[in-house]
């Protein structure tokens, strides 16, 4: 099976809706989409990212699928008292490199950076949600990696966000979640490809075949942001 992973397009964040540059990415990246055999649409429950797979799913006489877990991650400060970008999870992965730290250290939910944050548990979460929606569709997580059941679809599309793309890509991969943050180029309408399959009753590893594609942008002469 195939999951098409896609980020929302250009929106307006306090609206929680596509702006018209955001509208004319989506457009793009639907004509692409609806070449590669897509079977259902699947879209984090916020706006911007419903609207961005709402001109695909049109294409293809499709109903999107909403999904809370793949929401963007709830990464503010514990303290209520700080302020909320503070936890911005980019800015303290950054902080990684400025102090030559790893970025896949395993430890990073209790460092000092993230520990004070929301982000360890959101991105928990959005693993949880993650293992029950692939086992939805035929994989069920087994330790590592996911014991194949009988695969519901071939191809599967779901329009999300770039720390909730993170965080699903760390989960699906081992991968801490520093690492993907700032390693995993997901621009807005970003295409990324994970297939997973085998034999029923195998043990599957999830593969990365494409990551954070924007060539119909370039080729369209669309700005990316």
């Amino acid at each position: 099976m195939k999951i098409i992973f896609v980020r929302h397009a250009n929106p307006d964040y306090e609206l929680d809706r596509l702006t018209k540059l955001g509208r004319i990415q989506a457009e793009a990246v639907s004509t692409v989409l609806c070449e590669m055999g897509i079977e259902r649409v699947y879209s984090s429950s916020n706006n911007r990212a419903l609207e961005t797979a709402d001109f695909t799913a049109k294409k293809l006489s499709l109903d999107v699928v909403k999904c809370d877990f793949i929401r963007e991650i709830n990464w503010g400060m514990k303290d209520s008292n700080l302020p909320y970008n503070q936890g911005d999870p980019w800015s303290l992965a950054r902080k990684y490199l400025q102090n030559g730290l790893a970025l896949n250290d395993e430890n990073w939910k209790t460092s000092l950076e993230f520990s004070k944050t929301n982000t360890p548990e959101s991105v928990e979460k959005l693993a949880k949600g993650l293992d029950e929606w692939l086992c939805s569709l035929g994989f069920e997580r087994d330790g590592f990696y996911y014991r194949v059941k009988k695969p519901v679809y071939k191809t599967v599309a779901i329009f999300c966000h770039a720390g909730a793309f993170a965080g699903a890509t760390s989960h699906l991969f081992n991968l801490p979640y520093p690492f993907t943050l700032l390693t995993f180029p997901f621009d807005q309408t970003g295409i990324s490809i994970v297939e997973i399959g085998g034999k029923e009753g195998d043990l599957a590893v999830p593969t990365l075949r494409c990551l954070g594609n924007v060539d119909h942008l370039k080729n369209s002469g669309i700005e990316i942001t």
